[in-house]
C-alpha cells in the first residue's frame, strides 16, 4: 500500500463518509464524567482537540480501571488524547508508558516533550515517529493494556492498525477505535469477527476486547 505524507493511501479503495446519527450514544450523558477531576485540562493544545469532554474523560480513566501497563495512541494530533492516557497513569503512579506514534505533522516530537513537561508527566510518554505501521516491528516485544486507533481513517489504513496492532495487546486489554461514524472505520469494525467484543461507546470512541 502507497502511502502519502499524511498517511493517507494514494489510492483508497473506498469513500469516507460520516453518519452523525452513530455519533450520539446515549453514554454521551453519563453523568459519572461530571465529579471526576480533569487534570487534562490544563493541556496546552486542549482548545484545538479532536476530542470532546466526554471522550477526554473516558481516555482519562483508562489507566485507573485498566491498571498498570502501557497504553498506545496511534495518531497523536496535538497531544491532548495521549496526555489523557498519561494523566490517567499519573493519577495510579502507574508503570507503564503512553507511546505516541505519528508522522508529527501538527506538533513536533520537541514540542509535545515540552508540553508533557510543563504538565509534570513527561516521564510517561515514550515518542513514535513515523507510519503507524511501521512500529509494530520495531515494539514486538511491549505488550499494551489499551490500544487508541486514531491515525488515518482509511479502510486500508486502519484495518492495518488493527491487524498489526492487536496482537500487542496485553491479555485482557482493550482496543479502541475513534471516529467510528466514518463509513471507512465502520466496515472494518464490522469485519471484526465475534472474537471481539464491544465494551464501551462514547460519543464517537467504540472500545473492544477479545473474548476467545
Amino acid at each position: 500500500m502507497k502511502l502519502d505524507k499524511k498517511g493517507q493511501p494514494i489510492e483508497p479503495i473506498m469513500k469516507q463518509t460520516r453518519d452523525y446519527a452513530e455519533n450520539r450514544p446515549d453514554k454521551v450523558r453519563d453523568s459519572k464524567w461530571a465529579g471526576i477531576e480533569k487534570p487534562y485540562i490544563k493541556y496546552p493544545s486542549r482548545k484545538r482537540t479532536m476530542h470532546g469532554s466526554v471522550e477526554a474523560a473516558y481516555f482519562y480513566t483508562r489507566p485507573q480501571e485498566l491498571g498498570d501497563g502501557n497504553y498506545a495512541n496511534l495518531g497523536v494530533f496535538r497531544g491532548f488524547s495521549t496526555s489523557c492516557f498519561a494523566w490517567g497513569l499519573d493519577k495510579i503512579k502507574g508503570k507503564g508508558k503512553v507511546y505516541g506514534v505519528d508522522l508529527f505533522n501538527f506538533i513536533t516530537p520537541e514540542e509535545l516533550r515540552k508540553n508533557f513537561k510543563d504538565c509534570s508527566i513527561e516521564q510517561y510518554l515514550e515518542i513514535c515517529k513515523g507510519y503507524t505501521h511501521e512500529w509494530p516491528e520495531r515494539l514486538k516485544d511491549v505488550r499494551f493494556k489499551f490500544i487508541f486507533i486514531d491515525a488515518d481513517h482509511h479502510y486500508e489504513t486502519c484495518k492495518q492498525d488493527f491487524e498489526l496492532w492487536s496482537p500487542l495487546l496485553e491479555e485482557g486489554g482493550q482496543i479502541a477505535f475513534h471516529d467510528t461514524d466514518i463509513s471507512c472505520v465502520d466496515r472494518v469494525i464490522k469485519e471484526l469477527g465475534s472474537e471481539w467484543e464491544q465494551v464501551d461507546h462514547y460519543f464517537s470512541t467504540k472500545s473492544f476486547k477479545r473474548i476467545k
